[in-house]
């Protein structure tokens, strides 16, 4: 149970943080146009015609400097296929003039991972957390992914239905980067089986000290039991 779980918390972390890197990487770009729908819209087509089948998106609605909404979104990467079906982002740009970049709402509904093996490739340097440092402070509050379903494709395996591997019913986060020290001020996460909130920080230095308290409960299966005073 405990693998079970940690594996889903590191899943949907990575994507969270993917999609997180790329919501800031928008926003960056919108402050360059008029906050309107004629302006989102015709910068969203450039964006759509650089980017090719990399990152695609069905419709788009909303105004580039206030609330943003991207419905029928595609990614692919070697290795890689995602799909969610509506996502919404909401910031404010102004705090950008004091050094902070502030989201108030990243709510990303009905999202559906496939991971296939892919031809190896050189090995790539070990993680670094002060790599992750930013110019600036980020707020990150009203983060909702629901619905997210990881799949997984065999090395062998090209066509036909993908393993459902992981299915998240809900993750939910609000986090603070100030100092190149992320705060959780809140993170959760529920699955079928059960679920698990955390709150601390870690430092982003090389070793990246870690300072966490978690809850978590889990439905064990019929035939198992937990004897008094010991552990799932």
């Amino acid at each position: 149970a405990r693998t079970t779980l940690s594996n889903a918390l590191k899943t949907g972390m990575v994507l969270l943080l993917a999609l997180l890197a790329a919501s800031m990487g928008i926003a960056t770009l919108l402050l360059s146009a008029l906050g309107t729908e004629r302006g989102t819209a015709l910068l969203a087509r450039q964006i759509q015609s650089q980017l090719g089948e990399q990152l695609q998106w069905q419709r788009v609605d909303g105004t580039l400097l206030g609330t943003l909404h991207l419905q029928g979104l595609q990614l692919s990467q070697p290795g890689l296929q995602a799909e969610v079906d509506k996502l919404t982002l909401s910031w404010q740009p102004v705090s950008l003039f004091s050094g902070n970049l502030q989201v108030t709402a990243l709510e990303i509904d009905g999202i559906q991972v496939t991971l296939s093996t892919v031809e190896s490739a050189p090995p790539a340097e070990p993680f670094n957390p002060a790599s992750l440092q930013l110019p600036i402070d980020v707020s990150v509050q009203g983060v909702s992914l629901r619905d997210l379903t990881l799949l997984q494709r065999g090395p062998q395996q090209t066509t036909g239905p993908a393993t459902q591997a992981l299915k998240i019913n809900e993750i939910t986060l609000d986090a603070l980067l100030q100092d190149n020290e992320l705060t959780l001020q809140s993170a959760a996460i529920r699955m079928p089986e059960g679920g698990a909130s955390i709150l601390g920080s870690a430092l982003l230095a090389e070793r990246m000290p870690l300072d966490l308290a978690a809850n978590w409960d889990w439905l064990l299966p019929a035939n198992e039991s937990v004897e008094p005073g010991a552990r799932p």
